[in-house]
């Protein structure tokens, strides 16, 4: 059992990219203040999302598969943040139309 003390509270950006798309992650962003350089991330599921290191300050997230999974940055003065990641599927695969062509024999 989890004492009230030894909770950890945290916040989590959601950040949502379509499957199959690419999207820049600019910590900068995350931040009112001043930043520290990332130094190593991690994602629980790669298979769901690919994070790679940019620059200190950007990453880029490929959508791999329409789930989730939470991405940890660690900066250089050890600080950590938590993002979860939402990879959804774009509007374009959301609305199928079926199209119904009438044939010139019809099917017995």
């Amino acid at each position: 059992m989890i004492a009230e003390n030894d909770s950890v509270n945290f916040l989590s950006n959601i950040i949502y990219v379509p499957v199959f798309h690419s999207r820049p992650l600019f910590i900068k962003d995350f931040h009112s203040g001043p930043v520290a350089p990332v130094k190593k991330i991690s994602v629980n599921e790669p298979k769901i999302a690919d994070v790679k290191i940019i620059t200190p300050y950007e990453l880029v997230i490929d959508g791999r598969y329409p789930l989730s999974t939470m991405l940890i940055v660690w900066y250089e003065d050890n600080s950590v943040d938590f993002f979860e990641i939402r990879v959804t599927l774009p509007r374009a695969y959301r609305d199928f139309q079926v199209e119904v062509i009438r044939g010139t024999e019809s099917c017995k």
